[in-house]
């Protein structure tokens, strides 16, 4: 689980951040304005996100991310890959077209 604000930022602006529609598939999420902090409470934040063409949500502490595995399918994803696409074959693999 991520739930940390460095963390969640800088998945969010390198474009690893991904989102599971209803549909069962998952769509990437962009940032949509600045991070909102506390001065009370400064484990607080909230991120307006956006998706789609007109989708749009936000990311707060309490937001739970699952990490790398599409398989558990988490409702707010981290992983470098597209989930949607089968994973990158390694070094010495070979498709099976």
């Amino acid at each position: 689980m991520v739930n940390n604000q460095d963390a969640v930022e800088r998945a969010l602006d390198m474009g690893h951040l991904w989102a599971l529609m209803r549909s069962g598939r998952y769509w990437k999420l962009r940032r949509n304005g600045k991070t909102q902090t506390w001065k009370r409470d400064p484990s607080r934040f909230r991120i307006l996100v956006k998706f789609g063409f007109s989708g749009g949500g936000e990311i707060t502490q309490a937001s739970e991310i699952g990490v790398a595995n599409p398989q558990d399918r988490p409702a707010i994803l981290v992983s470098e890959h597209d989930p949607n696409s089968p994973p990158p074959l390694g070094r010495g693999e070979k498709s099976e077209h």
